[in-house]
């Protein structure tokens, strides 16, 4: 730790006489004498910083600010630290500066702090405000204390930083005055500038009676305003290319009216449209919409920049929406290969078109043509969508549901549309023209479905007969513990979404008050059965990955394992499998993904020997088979048993989660048995699940998606009838065995 005290002892001298007032814009490139520095971090520290050439920032005024840049491995611990203050009522009992943190991708923050005795780190013990956090970017921000608890002492006023890896905070313009019997509007901002409008915004002031405002060309102090109580104002109705100062007072009824607080900003020219394009033309090919529902956005890039344009194909007539992903982006469409404009607005633009053919989307950062390299989504939308709307729709069943975390239960919607689904051949079939999905919340938000981003699409429900078409979907299984809300959307002839909700009993179109979400609760999953190499679960060799295939999962596994991969060491809660090696001497252990699931990379060692005393015999992170591993094992001894350790790569966004995993071995493969030659029904299945095969039938096997198995039976036939009737709702996992190979059915139970 290094610190350097910045005083003299006539400096000491002078500071403890104490200062009157000051105002401090620290335009040098050397600290003001009368200021304190200490450095107890890293080497960085609070510095002042000449803006002069910068193009992107200033100085909140003048030239320079001070400030303090980002440091990495070791933490800042530094003052800036004020002249002393005698505090006197009436002179100097206010306290004020303007702050910066430049990148919202690395929010700084500060303490300002205040020391009643020296300007020494250890005095520094009371907090004028923690985490002083300004709304990061290029804008500084004003803050102000009232030092009136404090009069007649001499104090200091500590800037203090104690973050690391951040960016820069900034300081400028900081004031010791006297508290004002009227506190003026102070963050005073401009936004969303155009050609004829601009809004004004300021913070709101506590006991405010109301403020008043003026917007004019002058930048003289008005004499009176307009009254308001909100702290905002919308202008319109502006001239183009035109200054404007917009002035706000506060009200503060017996005490008067405070200063006038005055900020200025320019329109925009008229928008003519945008046709440079920095960037060029990206995609190269150019991109034809494969979907005119009116409603379904056709995504061209995800990889857009500002300046940049893309070639699309469009229909003579036909209306299109162009859409930038960033909402202040400026849309320019050309029909002449660049010349000019042919339509041109904020995004996003809808346009009808007048020729067939290719036409140029750009996209630019505002209307001024800006241009930058953030990705952005370029997306069109085509068609007119239609106004069909089901007459009926709701969340049939359950209103509740709990579940263990891996498991699942089914919920229920129905839909109805006089004329259609009430009528043959619908009324025992499916109805052409609805579409039907299953939404959930994020954990903990019971909010408007309309909002939600996380929809399934349902299977038809052939079982259920009525007048009203009966949708279904299993929800659950991949979920952390948690409560989450769900509900049914439907679509009538790519119409507008509408909601299904339930008031407990019945269903009906969700409205957020009768008829509401369902509650769904997620509970934490035990500890698995094969946390542990004693506890592996034996996996059943087969000749390809998918007859072998069972879903399983890491739920709950701890992370206590000392056998951790050579092949790679970030790794979390591994689960154990074990398999017997074929005559072959080979064996293929793989791993693949389970939609939905957030276990999304992982790590395969398998070890022979027994538990306890385990011999790795190979390893494999990602190397073969995308981010799931696969082990090729050749030359091991026939019928000895093959320990497998499943890890969870611990980096990026994978959770603990569902994944598929198999061993298998051509030699065991049996081509007669063909999948499309196996037949089972019901599913959904309320009791008996038939199946028939071309070859005997040796056993069936059912697993619930915890990968655990909660029946089994020996058939010998070529006909086999499952009793399920026992098992509770949910989707399970059936594995069916002939000839020594086996095939996986995925079956619903009511």
């Amino acid at each position: 730790m290094k610190k350097n005290l910045y005083f003299l002892l006539f400096t000491f001298v002078l500071s403890m006489q104490g200062f009157a007032q000051f105002t401090e814009s620290f335009e040098s490139a050397t600290l003001p004498a009368s200021w304190t520095l200490i450095n107890g971090g890293d080497a960085n520290t609070w510095t002042p910083i000449d803006y002069t050439g910068s193009t992107q920032l200033t100085a909140h005024t003048g030239s320079y600010a001070v400030g303090i840049m980002y440091t990495t491995p070791t933490a800042h611990d530094d003052y800036l630290i004020s002249p002393a203050i005698t505090v006197t009522a009436g002179v100097n009992d206010r306290f004020s500066f303007w702050g910066r943190s430049r990148d919202p991708l690395y929010p700084e923050q500060i303490d300002v702090m205040i020391s009643t005795t020296t300007p020494t780190a250890a005095a520094f013990s009371i907090a004028l405000q923690s985490n002083v956090a300004p709304p990061s970017g290029a804008s500084f921000y004003y803050y102000s204390y009232d030092l009136t608890a404090y009069i007649g002492q001499t104090i200091y006023i500590g800037f203090h930083s104690t973050t690391m890896d951040m960016f820069y905070f900034d300081i400028d313009d900081v004031v010791s005055d006297a508290m004002p019997a009227c506190s003026e509007p102070v963050n005073l901002q401009v936004s969303n500038i155009t050609d004829n409008s601009a809004t004004l915004t300021w913070n709101p002031i506590a006991g405010s009676v109301n403020y008043e405002y003026v917007l004019d060309n002058s930048p003289a102090d008005p004499t009176s305003g307009t009254s308001t109580t909100t702290p905002s104002f919308s202008a319109s109705s502006l001239d183009p290319t035109t200054t404007y100062y917009f002035h706000v007072r506060n009200n503060c009824d017996a005490a008067g009216f405070s200063s006038w607080t005055t900020i200025s900003f320019t329109t925009t020219a008229i928008p003519t449209g945008c046709l440079e394009a920095m960037y060029g033309l990206y995609p190269s090919a150019t991109f034809t919409p494969s979907n005119c529902d009116g409603f379904s956005p056709n995504v061209i890039t995800t990889l857009g920049y500002a300046s940049e344009y893309s070639n699309v194909n469009v229909t003579s007539g036909q209306t299109y929406v162009f859409s930038s992903s960033v909402a202040t982006d400026f849309v320019t469409i050309s029909t002449d290969d660049g010349v000019t404009a042919t339509a041109y607005g904020t995004t996003p633009l809808t346009w009808v078109s007048t020729v067939s053919g290719p036409v140029r989307f750009y996209i630019h950062a505002d209307a001024a043509c800006g241009d930058n390299d953030d990705f952005r989504t370029r997306a069109v939308t085509c068609g007119v969508q239609s106004t069909d709307e089901p007459d009926y729709a709701n969340l049939q069943f359950p209103a509740t549901i709990n579940v263990v975390q891996g498991n699942s239960e089914i919920v229920y919607g129905q839909v109805y549309e006089a004329g259609l689904t009430d009528v043959a051949p619908n009324i025992d079939g499916q109805a052409p023209g609805i579409e039907a999905w299953v939404g959930i919340s994020p954990e903990g938000s019971n909010t408007d479905p309309s909002t939600w981003t996380n929809w399934t699409v349902a299977d038809f429900n052939a079982l259920h007969v009525s007048n009203n078409d009966e949708y279904m979907l299993a929800i659950g299984g991949n979920l952390a513990p948690g409560t989450y809300y769900y509900a049914t959307r439907f679509r009538l002839n790519t119409g507008p979404f509408v909601y299904g909700g339930t008031d407990g009993t019945n269903g009906n179109f969700w409205d957020g008050t009768t008829y509401m979400s369902g509650v769904l609760t997620v509970t934490a999953a035990p500890v698995p059965v094969n946390d542990e190499c004693a506890g592996a679960i034996a996996l059943t060799p087969a000749g390809t990955f998918e007859a072998g295939a069972i879903t399983t999962n890491n739920y709950s596994s701890s992370y206590t394992d000392t056998n951790v991969p050579d092949c790679q060491s970030n790794v979390l809660d591994n689960v154990w499998y074990s398999v017997i090696v074929p005559d072959s001497g080979n064996i293929t252990i793989q791993t693949e993904s389970v939609d939905g699931s957030p276990f999304t990379d992982s790590i395969i060692v398998a070890y022979s020997g027994t538990c306890g005393a385990l011999t790795a015999i190979d390893c494999n992170d990602d190397d073969d088979n995308g981010l799931f591993s696969t082990l090729a094992l050749v030359g091991q001894t026939p019928g000895s048993t093959v320990y497998v350790s499943v890890w969870r790569y611990s980096f990026g966004t994978g959770q603990d989660g569902q994944f598929q995993i198999a061993a298998y071995d051509a030699s065991l493969a049996n081509p007669t048995f063909d999948i499309s030659r196996l037949s089972y029904y019901p599913n959904p299945v309320t009791d008996v699940l038939n199946l028939t095969a071309p070859n005997e039938i040796s056993t069936v096997s059912v697993f619930n998606l915890l990968g655990q198995k909660v029946m089994a039976t020996t058939v010998n036939a070529t006909e086999a009838h499952v009793n399920m009737s026992t098992l509770s709702a949910g989707t399970y996992v059936v594995k069916v065995m002939a000839n020594n190979e086996v095939k996986t059915l995925k079956i619903v139970k009511q």
